[in-house]
């Protein structure tokens, strides 16, 4: 019982510590956050913060960008995958899933965005919808098919117009649902992807 209270304290500690460090990475920006920010703004210790990282570069490595995206990617884009078989969904590329994710995560997504230097979190966004988008082609390509370009280059474009879609939905605060933008991504991209793949 105990264990658990202690686990429960050192989850709320580094939730402090990751929502102080997003908040101001959006006031200031990441090159210009001291220690003495991050504690001062999630009302601990000095002490406190070095018993979880070692240092702000440590925290966004390990804290904001996991909270972002997690280190899990694989298990991530299987995830989706299962819940696209579940719903009978064969001929499209599905993005409700990544667009919720979005939605669930805004602060992370404008951080993801933000004019922050040495920030990892847009790295690790990109490889996230890169994986999904490449695992989701693959599913749609059939046996003996040969698409008209390669898979990952096709992959790599649908990723950049993802990022580019989420980065308008997210700087102008569009009050469009994931589903609406999962119908916009159908109606913008899924006809080529369709003639690439011969469909």
């Amino acid at each position: 019982m105990e264990n658990n209270k202690t686990d429960r304290r050192v989850q709320r500690t580094r939730q402090l510590i990751q929502e102080a460090m997003v908040s101001l990475m959006l006031e200031k920006g990441y090159e210009k956050i001291t220690i003495q920010d991050i504690i001062d703004r999630a009302n601990i210790g000095r002490s406190t913060f070095y018993a979880h990282y070692k240092d702000k570069e440590d925290l966004l490595l390990r804290g904001v960008a996991e909270i972002a995206y997690g280190d899990e990617v694989d298990e991530a884009v299987h995830e989706d995958i299962q819940y696209l078989a579940h719903q009978g969904v064969f001929d499209t590329i599905f993005t409700v899933p990544m667009f919720t994710h979005v939605k669930q995560n805004d602060l992370l997504h404008k951080v993801m965005f933000s004019k922050n230097k040495g920030n990892p979190i847009l790295e690790k966004g990109t490889t996230f919808l890169y994986a999904n988008t490449k695992a989701q082609i693959q599913r749609l390509v059939e046996e003996g098919q040969k698409p008209t370009v390669p898979l990952p280059a096709l992959a790599h474009f649908l990723t950049g117009g993802l990022m580019s879609l989420i980065k308008w939905w997210v700087d102008n605060d569009i009050s469009y649902s994931p589903q609406e933008m999962d119908e916009l991504f159908q109606k913008i991209a899924m006809p080529g992807v369709r003639e690439v793949l011969g469909k």
